[in-house]
């Protein structure tokens, strides 16, 4: 094997702030929206670019994965998006810098029906990813 000499960030085009500060998903338990433990880390990362960067605006979207109905996991993703939203809030990002929305299992990262998916597949498509928008 050889390794790049390159990160990722390397590829990241000379004006993609949002690729250049590589923001990660938070996942969340099955059926909740509490902000994990795990989460926290990425979280704040994300403030940290967010107070070097005064000038971006953070989209969240959050996801639920494939079970359960529509209404309810629109329900849930939409507390998902505003869990995540009130941890940066209460932690010093101005509220008018984050926008939220949930979108249920609408855009799966791995389409998979209720028993075709284990149970890891199914917490990639129970998350919060995080947009730049300058």
């Amino acid at each position: 094997t050889c390794a790049l000499p390159i990160s990722f960030t390397d590829l990241c085009r000379p004006n993609d702030l949002g690729c250049k500060l590589n923001l990660q998903p938070i996942y969340f338990d099955f059926d909740r929206y509490s902000i994990r433990k795990d989460a926290t880390v990425e979280l704040a990362k994300i403030l940290v670019a967010m107070q070097e960067h005064q000038e971006i605006i953070i989209n969240i979207e959050s996801h639920t994965d494939q079970r359960g109905s529509e209404d309810y996991n629109e329900i849930l993703s939409s507390k998902r998006a505003a869990a995540t939203r009130s941890w940066l809030i209460e932690n010093g990002i101005a509220a008018e810098r984050l926008t939220a929305k949930g979108f249920g299992a609408s855009q799966p990262l791995i389409d998979c029906n209720q028993d075709s998916c284990s149970e890891e597949e199914h917490q990639l498509n129970r998350r919060s990813v995080f947009l730049v928008q300058q």
